[in-house]
């Protein structure tokens, strides 16, 4: 197991740190075969193929890892968003019920399970299972990005913006996400502040940058050139 979580995480840093996603994909195959029962190294795995655009194969790592692990929240949690950057919001929303039906207070997994909703259309159940885990969370800023996220497309600008200033006040003292702010102004129809903010990502190496092509937060982005441009420099189209 040592030297499986140890290939696992050197994996890790390549596709986080290098973005070499095709490297940490060559480094988990070598961590996996050192421990194929390691549900670490297969959910994180599941993450790099989602990146590599894998996505059947993404979501069976992810369910073995489940399978090695079913009441690690953590691996839980990974299972549905699995589900979610690969286009099946209701496995998704399971996943995250399966996890919370443990640990309700769970804030990441009541997290996915309101991204989950609305993009199912569910706006409305979705808002509250996001402001839970905003509560849940402490005010996390992932949390919070995701709140504001969905008060926008649910179209309630004043309160998503209201959170979007609450952030960036936040910028010096909290973790500051730029594409998870940049999403929300997407959906506020904002299009230049949301590239602005993209570009920052990039240049910090917000891992969210690496879902882009996946995330469903991101549709209104899509019909931008400059956004699909962006996509095909950084490799993930």
């Amino acid at each position: 197991p040592g030297l499986a979580e140890a290939r696992a995480t050197s994996a890790m840093l390549r596709l986080l740190m290098d973005w070499d996603w095709k490297g940490a994909d060559a480094e988990f195959a070598r961590a996996i075969a050192a421990d194929e029962r390691n549900p670490t190294a297969r959910s994180w795995h599941a993450f790099n193929l989602l990146v590599l655009a894998q996505l059947d194969a993404a979501r069976e790592e992810a369910s073995a890892a489940h399978r090695l692990d079913p009441l690690a929240p953590v691996v839980g949690a990974a299972l549905a968003y699995t589900h979610y950057f690969s286009g099946r919001p209701r496995d998704a929303a399971a996943a995250a019920r399966d996890v919370l039906a443990r640990d309700p207070g769970w804030a990441p997994a009541r997290n996915w399970l309101g991204l989950a909703l609305l993009a199912q259309g569910n706006g409305t159940q979705a808002v509250a299972e996001l402001q839970r885990a905003v509560e849940d969370g402490e005010g996390q800023p992932l949390f919070v990005a995701s709140l504001a996220f969905a008060l926008a497309q649910e179209g309630h600008p004043d309160s998503a913006r209201a959170l979007v200033r609450r952030l960036e006040a936040q910028r010096k003292s909290a973790y500051f996400s730029p594409v998870s702010v940049a999403l929300v102004h997407g959906a506020l129809g904002e299009r230049g502040r949301a590239m602005e903010l993209l570009q920052q990502g990039v240049a910090m190496r917000d891992p969210a940058v690496l879902t882009l092509a996946r995330d469903p937060k991101a549709d209104p982005l899509r019909e931008d050139p400059e956004f699909e441009r962006l996509l095909f420099r950084l490799g993930l189209r």
